[in-house]
Parts: structure tokens; sequence; C-alpha cells
């Protein structure tokens, strides 16, 4: 999910002021501030793949600290000659 996002031709944008916040951060805030809890109710939350990908990031963290950041930089430096491409 990208911060700003155009939909139906520009008619509707999405922005997602927090994207770049970390998810400890703003629960911490939010603790802070008492603001209400509600758990998810999603009932794929706990297998989805989102919760997967977090889980295996905190993983890598323990062992490469700079592991997002090093992840986002890398976006900003991708040639397109090096892309596969597709027959699609």
């Amino acid at each position: 999910m990208v911060p700003k996002q155009e939909l139906f031709k520009g008619k509707i944008t999405i922005i997602r002021p927090l994207a770049y916040v970390e998810e400890d951060l703003i629960v911490k805030f939010a603790k802070t501030l008492d603001f209400p809890h509600h758990k998810c109710a999603c009932p794929n939350s706990v297998t989805s793949n989102r919760t997967k990908i977090t889980g295996i990031l905190k993983d890598l963290e323990k062992v490469c600290p700079d592991v997002k950041t090093n992840i986002f930089r890398s976006l900003t430096r991708i040639k397109k000659d090096y892309l596969l491409k597709s027959s699609f």
C-alpha cells in the first residue's frame, strides 16, 4: 500500500499519513494518550501475509537492525534495465 493512492482516474485519492511510522511507535503514542483500543475483528488477521511478513521482519531486525531502512533505500535505486521482462 503506497502512502498516496489515486483511484478511479484521480477522482478519489487515499492518503495514509502514518504509512512510514513504525507500528510500535503508534501503539506507544495511543497508550500515552489513553486512546480506546479495539482488537482486530478480522478472522484472518493471525494468518494473514501481513502478519507473517511482520514476523519475518522482526526476526531479521535481530540480525540486521537497519533492515527496513535498507529495504526502503533499495527501492530508490531500481534500474529498469535490470528488471525481468514479462510476456504478459
